[in-house]
């Protein structure tokens, strides 16, 4: 359920943008859009079709995600996600299948492009469609814990390169309104008991080129926590990431990353409180 949550670690290297075009392979985050894995970022996709693949896994969750993006008219980026994950201890205890997924659809559009002479940053909105599906959500809604399986997320994305001393910074703040609930594998909204509103979560990643094809850095995303606690104990986090991302060249590039989700899902005495793990992402540009 934390699918999304996963995710992490990516760098949209802006540095290699400038030195390949649109035909660099650049980093998407979990939902499909080009950022971070945690973040999305005003950068947008290449011009030419990328196709991403993500591999997460902490102690009590398996996540797979596969996703193709592109740009056109070198401003309006268009993305697809379809996120699988798998919890076993929690469709064991609640005598459910264990799998759940959603599928995402995103659109951003480059507002602004960076300066490179000053300090404007590109800056780019965006709106990721969300609809999340299996016998857990489902059962989550019947009970009155969440408001739908189905959001909407907006958000907008500030980013900029800047140099320290020699070295290329990428800097990114976003802010996201969600109703969200673990980036919308638990559905949306906390149902009768919960907080159903729109929230304001910001979204802050950094990253350094220590080489000219090679990047690490870290994100950290808030999240709300719509659902009541008095629900199977469920409680939302924040999570954070620490990513490396080698830049094989101009069509292929690998991130990994350490991942630190918090509490996903509900506090069952035989899951670990704080979800910790391995994210995994290769993605080529065709």
């Amino acid at each position: 359920m934390f699918r999304s949550a996963l995710v992490v670690a990516g760098v949209c290297l802006a540095s290699l943008l400038a030195t390949f075009g649109s035909a660099v392979a650049a980093p998407t985050e979990v939902e499909g859009a080009a950022g971070g894995g945690l973040a999305a970022w005003a950068f947008t996709a290449p011009n030419s079709p990328q196709f991403s693949f993500w591999y997460v896994g902490t102690q009590d969750y398996l996540l797979q995600v596969g996703g193709i993006s592109g740009t056109a008219f070198k401003r309006l980026e268009l993305s697809y996600a379809q996120q699988w994950i798998n919890a076993p201890a929690v469709g064991n205890a609640l005598a459910l299948n264990s799998h759940l997924g959603q599928s995402i659809i995103g659109a951003k559009y480059l507002l602004v492009e960076a300066n490179p002479h000053n300090a404007v940053p590109s800056i780019a909105a965006g709106v990721q469609a969300k609809n999340a599906y299996g016998q857990i959500v489902q059962y989550l809604k019947h009970a009155g814990a969440i408001s739908s399986t189905s959001g909407v997320d907006f958000y907008l994305a500030a980013t900029k390169t800047v140099k320290l001393g020699s070295v290329p910074v990428v800097l990114d703040s976003t802010f996201r309104a969600t109703k969200a609930d673990q980036f919308g594998l638990l559905g949306f909204g906390g149902g009768s008991n919960g907080h159903n509103a729109y929230q304001l979560e910001p979204e802050f990643s950094a990253g350094a080129f220590v080489a000219a094809n090679v990047a690490i850095g870290g994100e950290y995303r808030y999240s709300p926590n719509n659902i009541s606690s008095a629900v199977a104990g469920i409680q939302e986090q924040s999570k954070w990431d620490i990513f490396a991302a080698l830049f094989l060249n101009s069509h292929f590039a690998l991130t990994a990353a350490y991942l630190n989700l918090g509490q996903v899902g509900p506090r069952l005495p035989n899951m670990t409180p704080n979800q910790q793990g391995l994210y995994l992402q290769a993605q080529g540009t065709f």
